[in-house]
Formats: structure tokens, sequence, C-alpha cells
């Protein structure tokens, strides 16, 4: 399916390649290769010059407290001035020796884990009021995994003729289809939607030029018929224009050395 008829003469197309769902590896099995594990084809729809391309990249983080540790390490010591500290070998903070501390240091280390214990409490905000100074909370952002790449597809459709428009429609109701699941004969299970992979044209040949984007699932489909607040149709009531906006999201992590993450020079990794 293709839209518009004469597509073969666009300069940029995008191809959507739906195909019967099916299990995915994950990259540790297929060893960071990057290749997609695809069903049975199901509809192949070209569609020339989207007018928007957004790819969305997510990463996620988590914080970390390193807390009294936090302390003692950057003071200097490890683990066992922590034992010294808190383990009775000393008996007052004036003659606790972390290499690179003082008194005061010691001191302020006390204060800190009283205060991180009765955190909010009256103990901990009389010493914040009083001494005019708050616990440094020592914490970073350590790396979790990266998220699922989105991408969002706007595509403006304008049919010069009836037969274009009914072609358009039909591949309206296709992706329609295609995205939404089926159901078991006994209609207790829903059976997956289509997947999809998602290639670009030009001139009619593959291109890299826009990302690279694995084999993917739709999370988002929206039409909108009609320009500036009026809808138009031709004689036989088919609509002159249409938008479609298209949101896949990829199946798998990407990482450096899928092949949807190159570098520079077409490779998977820098060295």
């Amino acid at each position: 399916m293709f839209f518009p008829s004469d597509i073969h003469d666009a300069t940029h197309t995008i191809g959507f390649h739906f195909s019967k769902t099916t299990y995915n590896f994950s990259d540790t099995e297929r060893g960071g290769d990057g290749f997609d594990i695809l069903g049975d084809p199901t509809a192949d729809i070209y569609i020339g010059s989207p007018s928007i391309i957004a790819e969305s990249n997510g990463f996620s983080y988590q914080t970390a407290n390193y807390g009294i540790l936090g302390d003692i390490l950057i003071a200097g010591g490890g683990a066992d001035e922590l034992a010294k500290l808190f383990g009775g070998e000393a008996s007052n903070a004036s003659n606790v020796n972390l290499p690179g501390s003082t008194p005061a240091s010691a001191g302020n280390m006390i204060a800190n884990l009283l205060q991180r214990g009765g955190k909010g409490g009256a103990a901990g905000n009389m010493m914040s009021a009083f001494s005019r100074s708050s616990p440094n909370i020592r914490e970073e952002q350590l790396f979790s995994q990266p998220d699922f790449r989105s991408f969002t597809f706007v595509m403006e459709l304008v049919p010069k003729s009836p037969e274009e428009s009914r072609a358009m429609n039909n591949i309206i109701k296709a992706i329609r289809h295609l995205t939404h699941p089926d159901l078991t004969p006994d209609n207790l299970r829903f059976i997956f939607p289509d997947e999809v992979k998602v290639k670009y044209y030009a001139n009619g040949n593959d291109t890299d030029i826009f990302p690279r984007i694995g084999k993917s699932v739709v999370t988002n489909f929206d039409v909108s018929y009609g320009t500036e607040s009026v809808l138009k149709v031709f004689p036989d009531g088919s609509p002159v224009s249409a938008t479609l906006t298209l949101t896949v999201k990829e199946v798998q992590l990407n990482n450096r050395k899928t092949d949807t993450i190159p570098w520079l020079d077409g490779e998977g990794t820098i060295g």
C-alpha cells in the first residue's frame, strides 16, 4: 500500500513494515548484534515525505545517598576509621583519629549522623538552628539503564483525487486494524497487535541518514481530517486531507553494540 500515487518519484519515503508478533531475544542472547526477530509479514505501507520525524531517548538514573559513609570516605578514612568512631575505641570525639580530619570534623560527622537519623525531628531541627548548618547529603546519580526509544511521525496527506483519497483511507484502515489486538477464539485472551519495522527510503533506496529503528510496537495512532478548521471532501464524500500521527516504541533496549546506535564511522563502538 502506498500514498501518494506517484510515490515512486518521491525523494523521501517512509516505510512501515508490519509483521505478526513474535518473541524477542534479550540483548545478552543476541550478543549485541542488533538483529531483529520478525514474524510473518502482514502489510507494507509506504508514505511519501513525512512532515515531522521526532526521536526520544531517555535514560534512567537512581539517586545514591552515601550518608555517614560518605563523610568518612571524604575525610580520608575507611572501614577501620568507621569502627573507631562508632565501635567504642574512642572515648570522645577529640581522640577520633581520622586521616586528614580534625576534632572539629569528627564532631561534624557525629552531628551529621544524629541529624540524618532524626531527619525532620525536633533534635535535628535544633542542631541546624543553633549551628546554622545542615549535613552535606552526599548524593549522586548512578546510571541504571536506558529507556526504550520512541519515535513520532507526523504525515500530512493531501490526495489529489477521489481515488487517492480512497487509497489514503485504506492505509488508515490498515494501520488501525494492525495496531489493535485480536482475540482468542474463546474471547478470553488478547492476542498481541502486529509489530512494525520502520525504514527510510531516499529515491527508492534504503537510507540511514535518519536514525535506524529496531523492531517496534505502535503505542499511539491519531488521525485528524481537514485543515484550517474546515473539513472538505471530494464530490463522492471522501476527505481531501488527513494528518496521521504515529508513535512507535522499540521492543528492545539499546546499547553501543546494537546496530541502531552506530558510531560515526558506522561501527557500533568507539574503539
